[in-house]
């Protein structure tokens, strides 16, 4: 590297490589010696012939106003068929076909046929089978604790970790609606350390940090990092709803545990949640705010 680029005591001096699977973020790059290396976000060199691009991943989900209602259909894992009724009122697919990542509302009604339950949406004439879709319904209730707030917009955050959803509500009235990542081992096993399985905790917890990024490391692999993580959301312990660009299975099991959002919902959700983090700070504990977002994640 060139004479005057010093690496500090916070570069990776103790560090001599970067394990296959780890993320970095680079602030700058040079040339030496016929190659480029890549300057990371602390400190470290890295030969951006060693390194690839992630693409950027579009996916964000449903803004909740007027006609933009629960319930919605998002479809996960592959494109999937649209359904339509014959004559006979038998269903069978109209040959056409949802993109992975799309959605469309439902009406409520539904019909069965041979052990299939369909959803109709309102694309006319237009039904989804429900093993196809993430649906994200409206829950009837919010938490207690949401209903006993009697200050801010009693913000809160309904997970369903294998239906793969996430709805924000202000009490009652649901705002947002997306598909999320978890865990890669689903819900908590009994007896067993949720890190052990990558499940993902069940339960209503506050949001207690806010950091624009974090560098988190695998609770399975302490060699693997992921850099500049963003719009984290720490909630208990090790587990956070945080942005993942390294992926875009939203929908579908993927994390160590956490709750992984695409990059344009973690800026969203993280935005929305109590408490705001301060025009120029990076992050904060939120234990001092009385007013804190509460995440439920439960099946």
């Amino acid at each position: 590297p060139p004479p005057l680029l010093a690496l500090g005591p916070g570069g990776r001096s103790l560090s001599t490589r970067v394990v296959r699977g780890s993320t970095i973020a680079y602030a700058d790059e040079f040339d030496f010696a016929g190659r480029t290396f890549l300057l990371t976000w602390d400190r470290g060199i890295v030969p951006k012939d060693k390194v690839r691009p992630y693409p950027e991943s579009s996916f964000e989900g449903v803004i909740l106003r007027g006609e933009r209602r629960l319930p919605i259909a998002l479809f996960r894992g592959k494109d999937q068929p649209k359904y339509r009724q014959t004559a006979a009122s038998r269903f069978e697919p109209s040959g056409e076909q949802w993109t992975r990542l799309s959605w469309v509302a439902l009406t409520g009604e539904t019909a069965e046929e041979d052990g299939v339950t369909y959803e109709q949406t309102t694309e006319t004439g237009i039904w989804c089978a429900r093993k196809d879709a993430a649906i994200a319904r409206q829950v009837e209730r919010a938490p207690a604790r949401i209903e006993q707030q009697d200050e801010g917009r009693r913000s809160w955050i309904d997970i369903s970790i294998l239906g793969g959803t996430l709805v924000a509500y202000e009490n009652r009235t649901p705002v947002y609606a997306t598909l999320i990542s978890p865990g890669r081992g689903g819900l908590p096993r009994r007896g067993v350390p949720t890190l052990e399985t990558a499940s993902t905790p069940t339960g209503l917890f506050p949001v207690v940090g806010k950091f624009l990024t974090a560098t988190m490391v695998s609770g399975s692999n302490s060699d693997l990092v992921h850099a500049e993580v963003h719009y984290t959301q720490n909630i208990d312990g090790p587990y956070a709803l945080h942005g993942a660009y390294w992926h875009d299975r939203f929908g579908e099991k993927k994390s160590g545990g956490c709750v992984n959002l695409s990059p344009i919902d973690s800026r969203r959700i993280f935005a929305w949640t109590e408490p705001r983090l301060p025009t120029g700070w990076h992050g904060m504990r939120t234990g001092a705010f009385p007013i804190k977002t509460l995440v439920h994640l439960h099946r």
